[in-house]
């Protein structure tokens, strides 16, 4: 009878450790596959396409004008005077207006002719000249474009920086890599900023 005792005490420890054994190993499984879901790459490629096709015909960042649009519509930030006309904004410099980025949080009632929805994170960003909208009670407020954020291309008066041998495009502090979405079309990322590896 104690041997029966014992083996039965055996066997019993036996499937508790190996139980633990199995779920453990589990748990790092799943562990390791959420770590691995989470991780995002962007496909690069060389782009066929100017990066700034879509808004050829419009005005550069930094370019200078002396006249706004008859239709601008006012701003002001920090007692600095902003001006909004078609898309495209302006700043004033002395008797003259620079175009240049918008302020977040600057509000527009409509999107502009030509703007591109994007969602990011089951968020709708609304797009158009290198401006991100997010769509507020009736209107729509100038937001920081999101992480991983696909748009079809960006204004001229952007900077191409190389790092680590690849290229990227900097505008108003976003960084883009040119990539494909889903359906091959080229489109342009945007990523972190990128750094050199030591």
């Amino acid at each position: 009878m104690k041997y029966y005792y014992y083996y039965f005490l055996i066997i019993t420890l036996a499937f508790f450790v190996t139980t633990d054994s199995f779920g453990q190993k589990r748990k790092n499984a799943v562990r390791r596959y959420e770590k691995q879901k989470r991780v995002k790459t962007v496909k690069k490629v060389r782009r066929s396409k100017a990066v700034h096709y879509n808004y050829a015909t419009l005005p550069r960042r930094g370019a200078v004008i002396t006249h706004l649009p008859n239709n601008a519509i006012a701003y002001h930030h920090n007692k600095i005077r902003y001006s909004y006309a078609a898309g495209v904004w302006y700043r004033s410099n002395g008797r003259n207006w620079v175009v240049a980025p918008p302020v977040y949080g600057f509000r527009v009632n409509t999107l502009p002719v030509g703007y591109q929805r994007i969602n990011v994170r089951n968020k709708a960003y609304y797009y158009y000249y290198g401006t991100y909208y997010q769509k507020r009670n009736n209107g729509y407020v100038v937001v920081e474009g999101p992480k991983d954020a696909q748009v079809d291309s960006i204004p001229k008066g952007y900077t191409t920086v190389t790092v680590n041998g690849e290229e990227f495009y900097e505008l108003d502090g976003e960084y883009y890599m040119a990539s494909t979405n889903d359906k091959g079309e080229e489109v342009l990322v945007v990523v972190p900023e990128p750094s050199y590896k030591n």
